[in-house]
C-alpha cells in the first residue's frame, strides 16, 4: 500500500560493536501530484532510550517497594487520598475509586476526627508532631482499624499534601484493651 510510517524506531550495533538507537522520520515528496521521493532524517538516539530505561527500572522498582510494604502508604492533600498502596485498600476494604473520591474524614472514626483534624492541619502548616500518632478509621461496613500513622509534609501537584505511613495495630489494641479489663476485675477482687 501506499502507507508510510511517519517515524520509527530500531537498534543497530556500530564498528566498535555498541549498540545505537536511532529513530527515522520518513515524508514524501511531490511533484505535480506525483510521488518523486522521499525525504528520510535519522535521528540518533541512544542516549533517550538509555534514560527510559532506567526510568523504567525506576518505576518497576517504586513499584515493587511500595506494594510490598508492610505499611500502608497514601497521600492526603485537601482533606481527600490523592494516592495510596494496595495496604491501605486492603486496610479500609473499599474499592480505590470509593477511596479517592470520599473525604478522607469520612473514613475516620467519628470519636477521633477532631483528634485527626489537629493532626493534619498541625502537620500541613508545618508544626511539629510526635512521631507516631494513633486513631482509628473505620469503613463503610462499620468496621473499626486502629493504625499508628508517620507523617511527613510533601509537595504534590505543586500544593502541600501529607505523606503517611501507617501501621494496623487493631490486634494490639484489642490486647490491650483484654488486659485492661483483666486488670480491673483483678483490682475489683
Amino acid at each position: 500500500n501506499n502507507e508510510i510510517p511517519p517515524s520509527f524506531e530500531f537498534e543497530w550495533v556500530n564498528r566498535e560493536g555498541s549498540l545505537l538507537w536511532c529513530e527515522v522520520r520518513v515524508s514524501r515528496i511531490t511533484k505535480n501530484n506525483k510521488l518523486s521521493g522521499f525525504q528520510i532524517i535519522f535521528n540518533e538516539i541512544t542516549e533517550r532510550k538509555l534514560i527510559e530505561k532506567d526510568l523504567l527500572k525506576s518505576k518497576q522498582a517504586y513499584k515493587v517497594i511500595i506494594e510490598n510494604s508492610h505499611e500502608a502508604i497514601f497521600i492526603i492533600q485537601d482533606n481527600h487520598i490523592k494516592f495510596c498502596n494496595s495496604r491501605f485498600i486492603e486496610l479500609l476494604n473499599c474499592s480505590m475509586d470509593e477511596l479517592l473520591r470520599t473525604p478522607f474524614e469520612n473514613f475516620v472514626h467519628p470519636q477521633d476526627k477532631r483528634f485527626a483534624k489537629k493532626i493534619i492541619s498541625e502537620r500541613c502548616q508545618g508544626k511539629r508532631q510526635e512521631e507516631n500518632q494513633t486513631f482509628r478509621l473505620t469503613n463503610e461496613a462499620g468496621v473499626v482499624k486502629w493504625i499508628t500513622v508517620n507523617t511527613v509534609l510533601i509537595d504534590w501537584d505543586d500544593s502541600p499534601a501529607m505523606l503517611s505511613f501507617a501501621t494496623d495495630v487493631t490486634e494490639k489494641k484489642s490486647t490491650e484493651e483484654k488486659e485492661k479489663k483483666y486488670l480491673k476485675n483483678l483490682e475489683f477482687l
